[in-house]
């Protein structure tokens, strides 16, 4: 257990915060600008120190999270390792053995708490936190019995993530402590609310629990319940239940790991467009309401058309300062975006000399538009350079002028990130989350080498799927340009239909069953009626060649089940279709030759 003296350094109104609380918790505010679509303040008072405090006010105040879009859809492109073909938990057959009352897979596939499965939990809460927060922490503890005097009751192990602003201090494998996610109950006046602190103390064998008590602003703790008795958890595992969800390494030092975000390659860029977009914003209004001015004909109030006022200070003695109303015009004016710039008409200063009135009398102030179209562009530009430092350019939905070799680079990159992440999930989230739930569960009933045998052994999936359907399409043309074998045309055809209508769709399907039976696949009508007047296929290939679509969308209609009967059965369906036609065709077709005369009778 942790000693008293260490734990009393955290309560107090100001606890204490290890020395690398301040950069874990910046790198969660860079991010969550793009990630939550926050207020970016300190973005763009560091990008605009000099503008004033209004201006930038005005710029806060109509935010829009341009970038948020885009970071959305980073994750949710990440997202589909789940669909990898080797993406599994592996769990074995001895978990049901162990304890058939209370099976660790059916606690994690459909027990777990408020989630009903870990993988929901793992991609709603998780998921979005690894990107943001990797120095956030998951905490695995059991929830409070539902019978307190029931010795035989399970632990209900449950993950609680909390972010890096809560996690105080941390030394990885052997202390933390943690601000929890609950609140005790605290006096503020005369009322009970649930506004108190509760700490979390890991260790590796224990978790000691401090919660706030008495007045709100005394900051008095306690470590009992309301019942008298400590709150603490042994666990006496000898790991600690409570570890960082993690990212890519950024720092070590003496132990403690501070982690950056795997897509943390967006992030310049991403922030550029934020300043980017909010000068754009500020540009746009400008051209939609621009400066008014009129010839000034109101004299000042406050100095009455002089341009001075009269004041008297604390010693008594009247002198004559500069309006401050209209800044010695004696005219007012008016400065804010959307007011009226006056201009003082024309004076006599000579016999001859005479500043001429400007006509029309009042107008607008021309600006140039081509810096709008040129801001929009730059921050749609700096979007699109941060999604391709993830290798995610095509997320931008437009054309490209990039060549398949360069496409082919950027899908090798992308699958790079893919396996890291994956790996992420795997060794940070899904292993250790496994071992203490097992631990939870039977640790008093079998021993250390029986839950790890029961243990599900997650491997890492490698076989990813991330091309999107219009570079298949893209692949598809290129083939055939390229004059490359029909097989490999074909497949890539039936790859880009599964892209684009799903796997399960019946057009793919068709198209797999029309390319495993055209005995004439690739060749145009051209080609096959060549082919068949020289004798290289015979009457019923051109004839099943030739109207093979309709007769599979005949079959599919006359049976359901077509698609999905074996070659031989849709074979045979086929050539009765074939005999069909040969019955009510003409004894002789007739074969037209190249010089378009008829080459039989």
């Amino acid at each position: 257990m942790l000693s008293q003296e260490y734990i009393n350094q955290f309560l107090k109104r100001e606890p204490f915060k290890n020395e690398h609380y301040v950069q874990a918790v910046s790198i969660h505010e860079t991010l969550k600008v793009h990630s939550k679509g926050e207020r970016p303040d300190a973005l763009l008072q560091k990008a605009r120190p000099n503008e004033d405090e209004k201006y930038q006010l005005w710029r806060l105040e109509r935010w829009t999270p341009v970038t948020k879009t885009f970071f959305h859809k980073i994750t949710t492109t990440l997202s589909k390792i789940r669909k990898a073909e080797d993406w599994n938990y592996g769990f074995k057959p001895e978990d049901i053995a162990i304890i058939k009352k209370f099976s660790f897979k059916d606690y994690l596939t459909k027990k777990y708490p408020f989630f009903d499965s870990f993988e929901n939990w793992l991609f709603q809460v998780a998921w979005p936190t690894m990107f943001d927060d990797p120095n956030a922490v998951i905490c695995s503890i059991p929830l409070p019995k539902i019978d307190p005097r029931n010795d035989t009751e399970f632990y209900r192990p449950f993950n609680r993530v909390r972010g890096s602003v809560h996690v105080l201090d941390f030394m990885d494998g052997e202390y933390a402590v943690v601000e929890s996610d609950e609140k005790s109950f605290v006096t503020v006046g005369d009322n009970q609310v649930k506004e108190g602190i509760i700490y979390w103390f890991f260790d590796r064998n224990t978790i000691q629990i401090f919660r706030q008590t008495g007045k709100k602003d005394d900051y008095q703790f306690i470590d009992l319940d309301e019942t008298g008795k400590p709150m603490v958890i042994t666990h006496d595992f000898g790991y600690m239940p409570c570890w960082k969800i993690g990212g890519r390494l950024k720092d070590f030092a003496s132990g403690f790991m501070l982690y950056d975000s795997l897509v943390n390659g967006c992030v310049d860029f991403f922030n550029e467009a934020v300043m980017d977009y909010s000068d754009h914003q500020v540009n746009k209004a400008i051209h939609l309401h621009p400066d008014r001015w009129e010839i000034a004909d109101v004299e000042c109030r406050g100095c009455k058309g002089g341009g001075t006022q009269s004041i008297t200070p604390v010693n008594g003695k009247k002198y004559d300062q500069t309006c401050t109303v209209c800044n010695g015009q004696g005219k007012v004016v008016v400065k804010t975006p959307f007011g009226i710039k006056y201009i003082k008409a024309g004076q006599k200063e000579g016999v001859n000399d005479v500043i001429s009135t400007p006509t029309p009398p009042m107008g607008y102030a021309n600006r140039p538009m081509e810096s709008l179209q040129f801001l929009k562009d730059e921050y749609m530009d700096d979007i699109e350079q941060g999604l391709s430092g993830v290798n995610m350019e095509f997320v931008m939905e437009k054309p490209t002028d990039a060549s398949g070799v360069s496409k082919s680079y950027d899908q090798d990159g992308l699958n790079t990130l893919m396996t890291e992440v994956a790996r992420n999930v795997v060794e940070n989230i899904i292993t250790p989350t496994f071992y203490f739930t097992g631990k939870y569960l039977y640790g008093k009933q079998i021993s250390e080498d029986e839950i790890n045998k029961a243990l599900p052994e997650t491997q890492i999936p490698e076989k990813f799927d991330m091309v999107i359907a219009s570079l298949l399409s893209e692949k598809a043309v290129a083939a055939k340009t390229a004059g490359l074998d029909e097989s490999i045309t074909s497949n890539l055809e039936i790859s880009y239909a599964k892209k684009q209508w799903g796997e399960y769709s019946d057009i793919p399907k068709k198209m797999e069953v029309i390319n495993r039976h055209d005995p004439l696949k690739g060749q145009n009508a051209d080609e096959k009626m060549t082919t068949l007047a020289s004798g290289g296929c015979a009457k019923e290939d051109y004839i099943l060649s030739n109207q093979i679509y309709h007769f599979t969308e005949r079959a599919v209609v006359e049976n359901k089940d077509f698609l999905m009967l074996d070659y031989q059965k849709q074979s045979d369906i086929y050539q009765k279709y074939v005999s069909d036609v040969l019955a009510k065709a003409p004894k002789v077709i007739p074969i037209v030759s190249t010089n378009g005369l008829p080459a039989n009778n």
